[in-house]
């Protein structure tokens, strides 16, 4: 599979993979019965909390190992990368406040 450096598209791909996350994980507060608040905060630190840890940025050991993960999507039979890490992290606010029509 041939894996192509494309910054602007893997932002592209990275900005709607992170919507679909935090939209799944709305879902599934939102069955839980909080209060709008808590229901956001949650949300908020939830999703922040799983991009940073996809992005690298905040850091996961166990046992001694740290892994270091690197994001690539496949779109039409290649490998989108972006060179580095992703910054899912930096699209959670906005894509939150986007569902909450803001």
């Amino acid at each position: 599979m041939e894996i192509s450096t494309d910054g602007e598209k893997f932002d592209e791909i990275q900005s709607i993979f992170i919507s679909g996350i935090v939209e799944v994980v709305k879902e599934h507060l939102g069955e839980a019965g909080l209060s709008a608040e808590n229901e956001r905060n949650l949300l908020e630190n939830i999703s922040f909390s799983v991009a940073a840890i996809t992005d690298g940025s905040r850091s996961v050991e166990i046992d001694g190992v740290e892994p270091n993960p690197i994001l690539a999507f496949e779109v039409d039979g290649k490998l989108i990368y972006s060179g580095g890490s992703s910054w899912l992290h930096e699209y959670v606010f906005g894509v939150i406040a986007q569902l909450y029509g803001e």
